[in-house]
């Protein structure tokens, strides 16, 4: 919605809020007239030179695109992933200073690593949202952060101590710490002769702890 109304599709241009009142325009009474004194007349704005008149059926013009687009990602149900984490977020887990440390989306899915389309309709009118998820910023709780545009991999034995492929740290000093992955969401909408993009982020935290080994010598 501009300004001056809600886009309508069919002419190209923008109605204004309410209908004219046919009692002092005659352009919009005799519009009346040719539709048998039915339905409504509105102002319809293309931006530049004289307005429109628009004869519609009934008083309501098409719903607002940006609201529909907006109950579409409610939908969505986007949401911050599950911090899948080794060191594991859980008591009597330690991780140790200077090994790797991955991190990755633990419930990874549409409301949480995307791709997710929702399309809402009303009165016939549709409008289509897709959401794709950015990137996860990790803040490893020392004061530094990683950026990283893949879910992340979950640990498996396997890997040993190898780094991560694709997210990953190695902290510098012991002691606990509160990790915090925010999701960064970008979404495009298309419908009822628009287009638009909005943007979301979402945060969960995690308490891990790092320690040292110890070498006693003797």
């Amino acid at each position: 919605m501009s300004e001056r109304g809600i886009f309508y599709a069919p002419y190209g241009c923008w109605l204004t809020h309410a209908p004219v009142d046919p009692t002092v325009n005659p352009l919009a009474l005799d519009l009346l007239a040719q539709h048998g004194g039915e339905g409504v007349v509105y102002l319809c704005y293309t931006g530049s030179g004289s307005p429109l008149y628009v004869w519609m059926a009934d008083s309501n013009p098409p719903p607002n695109p940006a609201v529909l687009a907006a109950r579409a990602v409610a939908q969505m149900q986007l949401r911050a992933p599950q911090i899948g984490i080794v060191p594991e977020a859980s008591p009597g887990s330690v991780g140790v200073v200077g090994l790797p440390v991955w991190m990755w989306a633990a419930d990874p899915g549409p409301s949480v690593t995307g791709p997710n389309t929702k399309s809402v309709s009303e009165r016939g009118y549709t409008v289509t949202a897709t959401a794709k998820l950015d990137r996860l910023e990790w803040s490893m709780g020392d004061g530094k952060s990683v950026t990283c545009r893949t879910a992340g991999t979950p640990y498996t034995d396997a890997a040993g101590l190898t780094d991560s492929p694709d997210c990953g740290y190695r902290y510098e000093q012991q002691g606990h710490r509160t990790v915090q992955v925010t999701a960064y969401w970008s979404v495009r909408w298309s419908g009822i002769g628009q287009t638009g993009t909005m943007a979301f982020d979402f945060s969960r935290t995690a308490e891990i702890s790092i320690g040292e080994v110890q070498v006693i010598n003797r």
